[in-house]
C-alpha cells in the first residue's frame, strides 16, 4: 500500500515537472489580451498560421487603432476576450492589396462596440 502511494506521488511529481508553460515568441507577446483568456488571440493567430492564412506578425487593428504591424508594436492591447464583439481575419495575400507591405503577414480587425466592421470592398 505504501509502495503504491509512493509510486503514485512520484508519478504526479514527474508529470508536474514535465509540464512546460506555453512559450511565447517576442512577436506573439504583442498579442496578449487582458483578463483570464490572455492567450486567446495568440492561439487564434497560431491556428491561422498553421493553416497558411497568417504570417508571423499580422497587422492588428482594434476599432480605428492599429496596435501592431510588421515589426512594430504601437500600443498595448487593452481589451479582454469578453469585449470582442467581432473579429475578422484577412489572409496575407488579400491584406497586401489593402495595406501594402504592412499587410504582408495578414490583417486582423477587432471590433468591441458591437457594430459589425467590414473590410473595404476593394480587396
Amino acid at each position: 500500500m505504501k509502495i503504491c502511494r509512493n509510486l503514485l506521488l512520484l508519478f504526479f511529481v514527474v508529470s508536474f515537472l514535465s509540464c512546460k508553460p506555453t512559450q511565447l515568441t517576442e512577436i506573439e507577446s504583442r498579442y496578449i489580451l487582458k483578463g483570464k483568456d490572455k492567450l486567446y488571440l495568440v492561439n487564434l493567430i497560431r491556428e491561422n498560421q498553421k493553416n497558411g492564412i497568417l504570417g508571423s506578425a499580422p497587422a492588428l487593428q482594434i476599432e480605428n487603432n492599429f496596435i501592431t504591424y510588421s515589426t512594430k508594436k504601437l500600443e498595448e492591447i487593452n481589451i479582454s476576450k469578453d469585449q470582442i464583439r467581432s473579429l475578422k481575419i484577412m489572409s496575407s495575400e488579400k491584406s497586401i492589396a489593402l495595406l501594402g507591405k504592412l499587410g504582408k503577414d495578414g490583417y486582423i480587425l477587432i471590433s468591441t462596440t458591437g457594430k459589425q466592421k467590414t473590410f473595404p470592398e476593394f480587396y
